[in-house]
């Protein structure tokens, strides 16, 4: 084919990357909150919202 194989990888999983994330509903925030919670730095408890 003469085109490195990562290139079709990417043409193939590119629109499958954006259909899935575009179907798929979003996460609610007491989920990201428990998951940031794990995975956050001590000290950091809460995430900062936009509008403070």
């Amino acid at each position: 084919m003469g085109i490195h194989a990562g290139f079709w990888g990417l043409m193939i999983n590119l629109p499958v990357f954006i259909t899935v994330s575009l179907l798929t509903p979003a996460t609610s925030a007491e989920v990201v909150e428990r998951f940031f919670r794990i995975a956050a730095p001590r000290g950091v408890t809460r995430l900062k919202s936009n509008a403070e």
